[in-house]
């Protein structure tokens, strides 16, 4: 993970995006996984999934086949969302900001997740009971939209889990730092020379040195109580 809030990474002044290194990150990577996949499942559903006749090939159920192209649209629509999201992440300097966005991307990742594997059994079940399409039309595509339906499940899924982890890591750095913003604050014993605090609690300065005073006031008391002053020669 990266070393900045919420795994963002630490941009030195000057230096361009680094697209290899933005392609090498293990979210960014599973991201593109799920973008794969959501485009493979709605395209084959669009293209074979009904017959000319405007029959759906898992048994002439409509709501998988629209079910699947749901999935596989708003995936990629999303994963495509989060992409940017993901090269822009670095260039957010509030930390809330950062944080609505991992949690926003936890949230549907996980949820996604849980769609792509209902769409998985909606198409797997009416796949089953449906019946050989003639000459074999669309075969390969109907069957693609299952498994790769199935492949998006851990790829959403894992999307999920990295996303927790960075935000869990944002959590642990805004905790460190609330501690040492509090540690920073002078504490009223270690005051340096030149401050004061007054009755509310803020710190002033004075210009008077310690003690200036007090001298200043026992001086006065003896000339006054000591009219004897030194003969000059």
């Amino acid at each position: 993970m990266n070393g900045g809030a919420y795994g963002a990474g630490k941009a030195a002044s000057g230096q361009g995006f680094d697209g290899i290194g933005f392609l090498m990150r293990p979210h960014v990577m599973l991201r593109s996984l799920c973008w794969l996949f959501s485009v493979i499942v709605f395209a084959c559903i669009s293209t074979e999934g009904w017959t000319s006749d405007g029959r759906c090939q898992y048994d002439g159920d409509d709501s998988a086949c629209t079910l699947g192209n749901a999935v596989g649209v708003v995936g990629f629509l999303a994963a495509s969302v989060l992409l940017v999201c993901d090269a822009l992440f670095d260039s957010f300097s509030s930390i809330k900001i950062r944080r609505r966005v991992v949690v926003a991307d936890m949230a549907f990742c996980a949820a996604w997740a849980v769609m792509s594997f209902v769409g998985f059994c909606h198409l797997s079940n009416s796949w089953r009971r449906a019946r050989m399409p003639y000459d074999g039309y669309g075969l390969n595509n109907v069957r693609a939209a299952i498994a790769f339906c199935f492949f998006a499940i851990p790829a959403w899924a894992g999307c999920s889990y990295l996303a927790y982890l960075r935000y869990k890591q944002g959590l642990d750095a805004s905790q460190f730092m609330s501690t040492y913003d509090a540690a920073e604050q002078p504490a009223p014993d270690t005051m340096a020379y030149g401050q004061a605090m007054g009755h509310d609690g803020a710190i002033s300065d004075y210009a008077q040195a310690p003690f200036s005073q007090t001298d200043n006031n026992m001086g006065q008391q003896q000339a006054a109580t000591n009219p004897f002053q030194a003969p000059s020669y």
